[in-house]
Parts: structure tokens; sequence; C-alpha cells
């Protein structure tokens, strides 16, 4: 798929950025379900894991393994985005049009389009194509990203067509959205189960890693929990950013206190290093290089926490 070259957001109408859809998942929601990513997100986590789904744009990775260097990505690329220097190819982001037409032209496939631009309903006749697992496992789709309340109008389509056909719906969200926006379009009556990240309760560490403040996303928890939504907690467990053991007494402290029979477990997700490559390949900057996975010892000690609040707290 190429993009045009005057691409531009207005020109979708309906349609959206998704930048994959994996099926057979088993870990986002319950049963069998197809997960579909969308692109765009209000956060810029120091440690995020897809840093493809950031951009609510194209996103073009260069896997440099694959290059031989032959040029054609350069004669066709009308920006001069392109560039050799040290026998490497370098890619210009400021300069990118995002328009796809070098990956048409590598023929070593080193240059790769990872955005898809679809309907809702093209979204739908592909997840539907599983509708019978779903119904054997109780399985259904779960909207990802990037942060799906990003594309609100699109992601609220998707919900509402998947419930047309029965199909059970789960949401994937870092929680910062615009919550007079959701409830005009009436976006949580076709949710059945949301994932929601609690990062941390310190603001200024919160913006100081992720970009925004916490106040809207603790501020929508609440609301959720009064909306009487069922809600999943994650909590990505970051060294030296919010595993503190007085952080996590906060965390779990605020959990509790909004929880009105609502919240069925949390979740703690240790940092994990499958997401570094792709800064490479997106020809980004990944700033937390000597970051490790914690030790089970301390994901132990954070799961010991949370059990004195009687919430049911898992370690994936």
């Amino acid at each position: 798929m190429v993009y045009k070259n005057n691409y531009n957001l207005s020109s979708l109408g309906e349609k959206g950025l998704v930048f994959n859809i994996e099926r057979y998942a088993v870990h986002d929601g319950p049963g069998i379900r197809t997960i579909i990513f969308l692109q765009g997100c209000p956060l810029r986590c120091a440690w995020c894991q897809n840093p493809e789904g950031q951009e609510l744009l194209p996103q073009i990775a260069y896997f440099e393994e694959k290059c031989t260097f032959c040029g054609r990505c350069i004669e066709v690329c009308e920006n001069e985005a392109l560039y050799k220097r040290n026998s490497k190819i370098i890619t210009d982001l400021s300069k990118c049009l995002r328009c796809g037409k070098c990956t048409e032209k590598c023929p070593n496939e080193a240059r790769k389009l990872l955005t898809n631009i679809f309907s809702p309903e093209e979204v739908i006749d592909i997840v539907s194509k599983d509708e019978p697992f779903y119904r054997r496992s109780g399985g259904g789709i779960t909207l990802s990203g990037g942060e799906p309340f990003f594309q609100s109008a699109f992601s609220s389509r998707i919900l509402k067509l998947a419930k047309d056909r029965g199909i059970n719906t789960c949401v994937e969200t870092c929680g910062y959205f615009d919550w007079d926006e959701m409830i005009k379009i009436e976006m949580f009556k076709f949710v059945d189960l949301l994932y929601f990240d609690i990062k941390n309760m310190d603001s200024q560490k919160h913006k100081e890693e992720t970009g925004v403040k916490n106040a809207k996303i603790l501020t929508n928890f609440k609301r959720l929990c009064e909306l009487g939504k069922k809600i999943i907690v994650r909590i990505p467990v970051i060294t030296n950013f919010n595993d503190s053991e007085n952080n996590i007494y906060k965390t779990a402290e605020f959990i509790s206190n909004s929880n009105s029979g609502n919240i069925i477990r949390i979740e703690l997700l240790p940092y994990h290093e499958f997401g570094v490559k792709k800064y490479h390949h997106l020809g980004k900057d990944y700033y937390l290089k000597n970051l490790k996975p914690p030790p089970k010892n301390k994901l132990l000690e954070i799961k010991g926490i949370i059990d004195k609040y009687n919430i049911e707290c898992t370690i994936l």
C-alpha cells in the first residue's frame, strides 16, 4: 500500500490507522482473541514497547541486515529523505513523507511499511473469520495500540460493529483521554472489559517519564469505576520509576479506594527488552539502553504489598 504524498489525517474520513492485527492471542482478554493495534498515543513512555504505534502517521521500518545498499530507495524518494553515509542508508525523518514508495522499490524487503489504512468494516471482516474460536473459548477482540481512544470515532465504530455481531470486546488504555468525548460517542457502551494502565502516583515523575501528568488518568479511572465498567489494572514495573515501596502502597491504596466491586485484578507487567530493536529499525533513539527487567524477588515484594489490600494480583 502506497500513501499519497499529500497524505493527511483529514483525508481518512471514517477510516483509521492500524499497525498490526494479531490473531489467536490469549493474554489480552478472555478466551482466544484478535488484537487490533491502533496508531497514535498521547504518551511517550520512555520504555514503550510499541514505538511504531506512538505517532498518528504511517511508519516505515528499515532492516539494515537485509539491505544490499543498491540505492533504489534513494532514487525513488522525492523529498530526498534518504541518503548514503559510510556505506549505510540514512533516513532523515524530518523530510520523510511516509509515502511508502521506497518500500515498494526495495528488492530485499529491507524497508517495510508497517501501517495499514482500514475502515471499521474492513477490520470486522478480518476479525469475523475467527468468530467460531471466539464462541468456543469465550473470546473476542481487543483494541490496543498506541492508545485506542486516540482514534476515538474509529475505535467506537469497530466496537459497535463487534457488539452487533455478539463479539466480546476489550480495550487496553493508558487512561489519558477526553471523558466528555467518550461519553458523547457512547464509547463505553460497547466495551465489555478495560485494561487500564496505572504507571505512577507521583504526577511530576509521571510527566518526566511519559510526557504527561497523571491527574486526567486517575480521574478517568475513578469515573470508570463509578460507571461500573469491569477493569483489569495493569502496572508496568519499571526499575527506579515506579517500583518503590512508597509508590506501590499509594497505587494499591488508590485502586482499593476506587474499587466498587468492578476491579477484577491487578496485573504486574515486568519491563522486558523485546521492543528495543524496534527503535533502531524506526531510526529512533532508545534512552533506556541499560534498563534491565526487575528481578523476581522485587516482583514478589510488590505483589505482597498489593495482596494486603485484598485485590487479586498476578505477575505476567
